[in-house]
């Protein structure tokens, strides 16, 4: 990662700090995920309930963790440790707050960057990444680092807000637009190239959400 992206990473972690206290939840999560996503909130919550269901007690990760919105859900229908990771320290003291205030004992929330996760290979056999994708400077390492801790066998889901601008373009100039203009197509393929395979995509307006498998 060179310089650029470094600086990148720390501006956009400073911005999300600065959001988590004063206006993501309502503005973001509540607005523009509704906005541009339609029904994606729920389909996150049933997703990701049924997911962990098919590994009962095992310690699952969800990064970015925002305010804690879906990590408190998970939180509460699960009985297994929810690892819940952000590079903004802001968002981490929100996540936590919020799962504290649930009256949640199985959440475990740090800072962490979604390049150098603090985790071994294989740590977990579910992966979940809401809405980070498209924020997050470099999406190749981003995807490499998150398939790295996902467990041979296990399965990372995530969903992106998107608009599309790379639908139009040929895959090879695709792949230098950033995350948040790329075509579900690209997304795929980048999922692919770090050895998941797609078993689903689906769309809700301008966002997707994929279901990946890490072949064991």
């Amino acid at each position: 990662m060179n310089d650029r992206q470094r600086g990148l990473k720390r501006f956009v972690g400073g911005i999300y700090s600065s959001a988590a206290e004063r206006f993501y939840e309502p503005m973001v999560v509540q607005g523009a995920f509704r906005l541009f996503g339609g029904e994606l909130n729920q389909r996150i919550i049933e997703l990701q309930t049924a997911a962990v269901s098919s590994v009962p007690g095992k310690a699952v990760l969800d990064m970015p963790t925002g305010t804690g919105y879906f990590t408190v859900e998970l939180g509460g229908a699960y009985d297994g440790l929810v690892v819940a990771a952000d590079i903004a320290s802001g968002m981490v003291r929100e996540s936590t707050a919020a799962a504290k205030e649930a009256g949640l004992d199985n959440v475990h929330c740090v800072q962490a960057d979604v390049h150098r996760l603090p985790f071994p290979d294989g740590a977990f056999p579910i992966v979940f990444c809401w809405n980070g994708l498209q924020v997050m400077p470099g999406l190749d390492a981003s995807v490499a680092e998150l398939a790295r801790v996902t467990a041979p066998g296990g399965r990372l889901l995530a969903s992106t807000l998107h608009l599309p601008i790379g639908a139009a373009l040929p895959s090879a100039a695709s792949r230098h637009l950033p995350a948040a203009l790329s075509s579900r197509r690209r997304m795929a393929e980048v999922f692919e190239a770090h050895g998941l395979r797609v078993i689903s995509m689906t769309a809700e307006r301008l966002s997707t959400i994929f279901d990946t498998l890490k072949p064991g």
